[in-house]
């Protein structure tokens, strides 16, 4: 589901996508989730939940410390873009809580044919569903 890449190209520009999510149905859903309104509702939430807001940062903090920028080079921790980057921090860091909050969206985690399902080994499908709470 994630490929993590390295933080600078060949040419040492930066790749804004440390974690990249490689399930096109999740993409397809995160873009349907993003015209939606979720990032304008996820920024709504991020001005008047410090708890969320704080979170947030950390995790921007925490990319900023792998990489060099934040989670899809944005120009501020707080300010979001590309749902798809941010599921993919989540799905590698699952204490992140805006991850959880658009999972929580999506209603599930495996595509529904399963393809990038088959390649989680027992434990990882098992930590994924009790995370998420979509069973396997």
């Amino acid at each position: 589901m994630v490929l993590r890449n390295e933080p600078r190209d060949s040419a040492g520009e930066p790749n804004p996508n440390l974690y990249y999510l490689c399930c096109p149905w999740m993409r397809r859903e995160l873009a349907r989730l993003e015209d939606a309104g979720l990032i304008d509702a996820l920024q709504k939430q991020l001005t008047v939940d410090r708890e969320f807001a704080a979170g947030t940062i950390a995790a921007q903090e925490n990319h900023t410390r792998e990489t060099g920028f934040l989670i899809a080079a944005a120009r501020e921790p707080l300010l979001l873009k590309c749902l798809h980057a941010h599921m993919a921090y989540h799905i590698v860091h699952s204490d992140y809580r805006l991850g959880e909050l658009i999972a929580r969206r999506l209603g599930r985690l495996k595509c529904p044919d399963e393809r990038c399902g088959r390649w989680l080994d027992e434990q990882q499908a098992d930590e994924l569903s009790a995370r998420t709470g979509d069973p396997h």
